[in-house]
């Protein structure tokens, strides 16, 4: 991976993880000593994530981990709701021997490992992956671009409020169950 991939990947981590929260201010200088590189990978990966909608920049006040309200709470997952929807619609077309669907077998079952090591960030990275599989076996080319930066935007807050809607992750994993027997 290059060095801002790398970097990206940290950065991420540590918004998964809840050791960066919604709200906190992003300091690239002091993100690149804590990483131990230099400033320039740490302003792409941040540059990636204002993309992403991960995280904002206000103008004279710097660069913050975005806090998602209700509204835009509703906002996005109605969305991602949606375009995951048109996404299974063509996955269920497709004649099942053309279906490759080994892929989310196995993200299912590193959920359900991830659950069981208590490995919340890994979960939720896993999750992203499991519904970005989804979006592949669709063979929809417009829907990569369209519900990217939503999972970005809804990784944050699954992270944080899991634990808040369900007992367990093992019971956030097996959420994932219907989905990946129905493909």
């Amino acid at each position: 991976k290059l060095l801002r991939e790398q970097v990206y990947d940290l950065i991420w981590r540590r918004i998964m993880n809840g050791e960066i929260r919604p709200g906190d201010r992003i300091v690239e200088s002091k993100l690149a000593t804590q990483l131990a590189v230099s400033q320039a990978p740490v302003r792409e990966a941040i540059q990636q994530m204002v993309s992403e909608g991960l995280l904002v920049t206000l103008a004279r006040f710097g660069t913050f981990v975005r806090e998602l309200d209700d509204l835009d709470i509703r906002d996005v997952y109605s969305v991602r709701e949606a375009l995951e929807g048109v996404a299974m619609e063509a996955v269920l077309k497709q004649p099942v021997e053309h279906r490759e669907t080994s892929a989310l077998s196995r993200l299912y079952e590193a959920m359900l490992d991830a659950a069981d090591a208590n490995d919340g960030s890994r979960l939720v990275e896993l999750d992203m992956r499991f519904h970005k599989e989804v979006i592949k076996l669709s063979r929809n080319q417009a829907l990569p671009d369209a519900i990217g930066p939503l999972l970005s935007q809804t990784a944050a807050f699954i992270s944080i409020t899991n634990l808040v809607y369900f007992d367990s992750l093992r019971e956030v994993a097996e959420t994932h169950l219907p989905l990946s027997e129905l493909v």
